[in-house]
């Protein structure tokens, strides 16, 4: 029984927090939508004194909360590319277990980035946005830190399908499962067939990737050869491989049933709101190119006119 002291508005104000909140473990369950945590761009854009390492996402809260903002990103979100030009995913690979970029290599990498994008408003990176369980020194996750935790990496997908991707590759980042996921998918477009490639119209615009930790410049073009053109059959066979590697195999398990999943409820999606994927350069220049042939004819039936006249 509702407590009679507390009052008729609050109580009805509490049940529709405790309704919203159904909604979106629902929502984020099903995989339509999930509310992520967002790190402020100009934060580590500009705050090159406050920052000098990655922080986990407790001591961000706990340090920063200003920096830290929930938004959500739905799966029409994603494939309607409503963010791609102000949120980026950063695709990296942890160094160490404990601490992802213990020499600041990688923040080096994201600040050039985001130095030169000054409409980036919005970073997301799995360490400073996901509540960490012991690394960097945080303690054991709370149970809402845990829920919190769960629905984001159930839906990680949506990120690195939906926004902006910078990756951060280097000799090792083509031997781990969550990498080659996310490279995959920020190479993909979107289309009434499902998850078609990027590789000739929008990759090059959404994603860029960068090599640190001194990886030859090679490693681009190698990437960009190994998942650019990958079905989504494809990339299911090639992330089952036992030589792709991950820290928890529960994860590997978990997302790699989600792939070909994904690809259907894209293709659901394209063609509900009727998306097409972006035409590629070449088609785009012969339509281009099109206007200037019919004038050319018209002169050319014209010209024919004119000399029959004169003739007759």
């Amino acid at each position: 029984m509702p407590d009679p002291s507390v009052p008729d508005d609050e109580l009805a104000a509490a049940r529709s927090k405790l309704d919203e909140a159904r909604d979106v473990q629902a929502m984020a369950t099903d995989g339509a939508g999930c509310p992520f945590v967002w790190l402020d761009a100009d934060a580590l854009r500009d705050g090159a004194g406050a920052l000098q390492l990655l922080l986990p996402f407790q001591e961000i809260a706990r340090r920063y909360p200003h920096w830290l903002h929930v938004e959500t990103l739905t799966l029409d979100d994603a494939c309607t590319r409503v963010r791609a030009h102000d949120h980026v995913a950063v695709s990296h690979r942890w160094d160490e277990a404990e601490q992802p970029d213990g020499k600041g290599v990688q923040l080096a990498a994201l600040r050039e980035y985001l130095r030169d994008r000054p409409q980036i408003k919005r970073v997301w990176l799995d360490y400073c946005c996901m509540p960490q369980n012991g690394a960097g020194g945080t303690g054991a996750r709370t149970g809402g830190e845990e829920q919190t935790f769960t629905l984001m990496l159930r839906n990680v997908n949506l990120l690195y399908l939906g926004v902006s991707v910078l990756i951060l590759t280097d000799r090792s980042y083509l031997s781990r499962f969550w990498t080659q996921f996310e490279a995959w998918l920020a190479m993909q477009d979107v289309g009434p067939s499902g998850l078609v490639s990027a590789r000739h119209t929008s990759l090059h615009s959404r994603c860029t990737i960068v090599c640190v930790h001194g990886a030859p410049e090679a490693l681009v073009s190698s990437l960009i050869e190994e998942w650019s053109d990958c079905t989504a059959e494809k990339a299911y066979e090639k992330l089952s491989s036992a030589d792709v590697r991950v820290t928890n195999q529960s994860d590997k398990d978990d997302q790699l049933p989600k792939i070909l999943a994904l690809d259907g409820r894209v293709s659901a999606v394209a063609q509900r709101l009727r998306i097409c994927p972006p035409a590629s350069p070449g088609v785009m220049k012969s339509r281009r190119m099109r206007p200037s042939r019919e004038p050319t004819r018209e002169l050319a039936e014209e010209a024919v006119a004119v000399k029959r006249v004169l003739t007759a």
